[in-house]
């Protein structure tokens, strides 16, 4: 004859069992939606493989391409954006997340880094390779990026990287003219861009500025006028060695005419493989003013064309963007 289990005893017996059940419990799955650019770097991932590997990490995926008309739809249960491309890719999904309305759902922003430059990613401190970065989700900790608003100005609103004058804008120019028949891997564009940069610098011309940081004056004629939310723009170049994007502040690096051999010994070590420090002329700072007839001016990797003398206002909003890192 089988004993009787009390009411007492079958209560623990379920709690136990139901502790077991639960110590297994999958946690619910992350839902990412993808949005991919194809032509970016060597354009050594496809769509598919972008989905079975992040797939095979445990992540449930959706899939835009950026080319695609309706690649900002975005469906309200997707934890996180995954950003496969390089830091133009990023610029652009960040500008649509910021024409959302403030009662809209904040996505965290995963980068997936497949650019030339990616100095993004080597800012967030992501590993080398694709497969390294989609593990770090696992353990991701989410960071508040500070980002620039740009005042007086309707052709751009923001920055992540930097914005500036001078050396930079014209590189822009002349790279976009080089990279259409270029077929190279990304570290030979970087080089291009280097070996470019430095024959800008032995022949540019300056511009006259007037600058107000924080209520303090500068005036002067300047190869480069930056101002960096990061520590390096364009071909890796780490102009400004502290700059942090989570503290609230800029570094506004200032070249001027004299420092031109400064700038060209320092690119000329770039491209003999030497990273050394640079010591340029840099500034913390919240609000920026400048004015100048400069008729190039650079935001993030986008080029814009100004016509006449513009007086621009820049300032720091904290914590504008989530990132993972």
């Amino acid at each position: 004859m089988q004993p009787k289990i009390t009411f007492d005893v079958f209560l623990k017996i379920f709690s136990k069992r139901f502790m077991l059940l639960k110590q297994f419990k999958r946690p619910p799955m992350i839902k990412t939606k993808i949005i991919h650019n194809p032509k970016a770097g060597d354009e050594e991932h496809s769509h598919l493989e972008l989905i079975k590997l992040i797939e095979s990490r445990g992540f449930y995926t959706e899939y835009s391409s950026i080319k695609d008309k309706d690649w900002e739809n975005i469906s309200h249960d997707v934890d996180c954006l995954v950003v496969a491309g390089g830091d133009g890719t990023v610029r652009k999904v960040v500008k649509k997340l910021l024409e959302r309305k403030l009662s809209d759902k904040r996505f965290p922003l995963a980068v997936l880094p497949l650019g030339t430059a990616n100095n993004l990613a080597l800012t967030l401190g992501l590993p080398e390779s694709s497969e390294e970065v989609v593990d770090s989700w696992t353990n991701f900790k989410k960071k508040r990026f500070d980002a620039g608003l740009i005042y007086r100005f309707k052709e751009a609103r923001f920055f992540l990287e930097g914005m500036g004058y001078g050396v930079f804008p014209e590189l822009i120019s002349r790279m976009k003219k080089i990279e259409e028949n270029m077929k190279d891997t990304p570290e030979k564009k970087l080089e291009a861009a280097l070996a470019t940069l430095n024959e800008i610098v032995s022949s540019f011309e300056p511009d006259s500025f007037e600058i107000e940081v924080d209520g303090m004056k500068h005036t002067g004629r300047y190869l480069l006028v930056e101002i960096m939310n990061i520590r390096s723009i364009g071909p890796n170049l780490i102009l400004s060695p502290d700059a942090d994007p989570y503290d609230g502040w800029f570094d506004l690096v200032l070249i001027p005419e004299d420092d031109r051999e400064q700038l060209s010994a320092y690119l000329k070590s770039k491209i003999e493989g030497e990273e050394i420090e640079s010591d340029f002329n840099r500034t913390r700072c919240r609000k920026i003013k400048i004015l100048s007839a400069a008729t190039r001016l650079h935001v993030d990797d986008e080029l814009f064309k100004i016509e006449e003398p513009l007086e621009i206002e820049v300032e720091i909003q904290d914590g504008l963007i989530d990132f993972l890192t």
